[in-house]
This record gives C-alpha cells, structure tokens and sequence, in this order.
C-alpha cells in the first residue's frame, strides 16, 4: 500500500509532535530531578567547607577571643545564666553591626558578678542605665563587640571574691551594706562582714575582740588565720591564698587611714 504525498506528511507530523511532547515530558520531569540532585551536592559540599573551617578554627581564648557577634551574644547568655542574670532582650546598633543593646534583669549582686565577668570579653561597655523593681534591678548594657582583649580572668575572678564573700552596698537601698552569712575564706575587707570592736594590748600581746569574741594571733575565725593584729586592724591569712584579707574597725575617728 502507497500512501500520497499529505498522508505521509502528517504521519511525519505526528511522529514530530510525539517526539516533542516525550522531550517535553522528560525535561518537565527528570531535569528538576538533576538540579535537585545538583542542588544538594552543592549544599552538601558548603557544609562540608564551614564544618571543615570550624574544625581548624582556633578555640575562643578566654572566652569571646576571634568571636564572632552570634558567638559573643552566646558566651554572654551562658555567664548570664551562670550568675542567675536575665537577658530579656539583645537590640542591634542598626547603624553598626558590632554594637548592641542587653536588657537584663537579676540581683544586685548577680548583676554585679555579671558585668564584672563581661569585663574580661571582647567588648567595649559604652554605657549602662539601672533603676529597682519589685524582684531586683533592671536595666540596659550598651556594648561594643571590639575585638581588643578584655581584662583577665584573676579580674573577674576578685571581683567574684569581693562581692560573694564581703558586704556590698546596695546603691538603691538605704542604709549599712548587710553582712553576708557564712562567709568564706576569699579576698576581700571583711570589715562589714565581722564586726571588729576593739584590740587591746596586753603586755607584748594584742587581743582584738570580734563580734564579742577574744582572739591572738594564730587563732582560727571561720577557716581564716589571725596572721597579725595591729593597732586597728587585723590581718587574716588562708591557705593557698597569696593575699592578706583585712577588717578593720566600721567607725574609728582616730584612724581614718585605717592602717596598721
């Protein structure tokens, strides 16, 4: 059977419109399969190149060193935890990307503690505002993320001393600094920790009277050793601690210099 001339052009259109609509249907459908395909290789090897650069990164020297923003604004949550401090809210300079403003909310002497161990990050402390509430003290940090080192750790690390284990005056509460119970053997002028009311010279030998009780030198007060007792103050010493602490008399017009 011979077929004219337009039956075998439309047969020949047919067999090109069917081979087109089988590319179309495999381009529709296998090409996104190949970009998907491709597309997750390229995601796997970005991934394997930041898991590669974080491994040969350097470990954050005291804590915020080489730091970037995300990292520092995550050691500052972690310390804030630590010391019982609050970061309700964490604002961006939006005219610099280094700068940023904390809200947060603790203690007066967690707060302290707080800051005094921001102190030793990476940032500049450009400003900062406090007023008391109901449950403690509230009020906004403003930092600098500056890359310059920060103070050492033995800063942070007096300051814990001084303020857990000495009395601190509440500059929003009116009165004396309260005394903090069971006070342990740390840095710092114990005079408003123990009440230091009298030394007294007996021969060659001083005996200071504290809170009601008689001690020498060598006496023991609460793990401490009276190491020295001078004409109105009295040196403790504890052990593996390279610094003297003092307490002095709270109110001794005679001396105001407080020295020995």
């Amino acid at each position: 059977m011979t077929l004219d001339r337009p039956a075998q052009i439309n047969i020949g259109a047919a067999a090109a419109l069917m081979l087109a609509c089988l590319f179309a249907f495999y381009r529709w459908h296998y090409s996104q399969e190949a970009r998907a395909s491709a597309g997750m290789q390229t995601l796997s090897d970005m991934l394997r190149i930041e898991a590669e650069t974080a491994s040969a990164a350097k470990p954050l020297v005291g804590g915020t060193a080489g730091a970037t923003v995300p990292e520092l604004l995550s050691r500052i949550q972690e310390i804030a935890s630590q010391y019982n401090v609050a970061v309700r809210s964490v604002a961006p300079n939006p005219a610099d990307a280094n700068k940023m403003t904390l809200g947060i909310h603790g203690e007066h002497r967690d707060m302290m503690l707080f800051l005094g161990r921001l102190e030793t990050f990476q940032v500049t402390i450009s400003g900062f505002e406090f007023a008391s509430d109901e449950t403690g003290i509230a009020g906004t940090v403003e930092l600098t993320h500056s890359g310059k080192p920060g103070a050492p750790v033995s800063f942070a690390d007096y300051m814990d001393a001084i303020i857990k284990f000495t009395a601190v005056r509440n500059p929003f509460e009116i009165g004396d600094p309260v005394p903090v119970p069971n006070v342990k053997a740390d840095l710092g002028d114990l005079s408003w920790t123990y009440h230091l009311t009298s030394i007294s010279l007996y021969g060659a030998e001083r005996t200071a009277t504290i809170d009601a009780k008689d001690y020498r030198v060598g006496d023991t007060l609460n793990g401490m050793q009276v190491s020295a007792i001078g004409p109105s103050s009295v040196s403790l010493t504890v052990p593996h601690q390279p610094l003297v602490q003092k307490l002095h008399f709270r109110r001794n017009p005679g001396d105001t210099a407080h020295g020995d």
